[in-house]
């Protein structure tokens, strides 16, 4: 995992973890299991593509336990593969 922002990242740097950047909205879903933005979002094809990545990250047996306080515009992301655009990011850290 890349350590950019000193010891927010240093708990996390080892092989235990993987480090993703991921739309910011996502954040809500991952730690609290509330996915209720997706229903204000009333994005059905965006739905699908969140529904997608919970899908790969069950089969890969990745967890989420943090997000970094690293908000940011980003053009390019983890999601970037499965159809969503340009967003604002954050650093998301999931368990092996």
């Amino acid at each position: 995992m890349r350590t950019t922002r000193g010891d927010e990242y240093t708990k996390y740097d080892n092989d235990k973890y993987v480090e993703m950047i991921l739309p910011t909205e996502l954040a809500s879903g991952f730690i609290n299991n509330d996915w209720s933005f997706l229903d204000y979002f009333g994005d059905e094809w965006y739905t699908d593509c969140v529904n997608q990545l919970c899908q790969d990250l069950e089969h890969n047996g990745l967890y989420c336990v943090d997000v970094m306080n690293d908000d940011g515009f980003c053009k390019y992301h983890d999601m970037s593969d499965y159809g969503v655009l340009a967003t604002n990011c954050s650093s998301f850290v999931f368990r092996k």
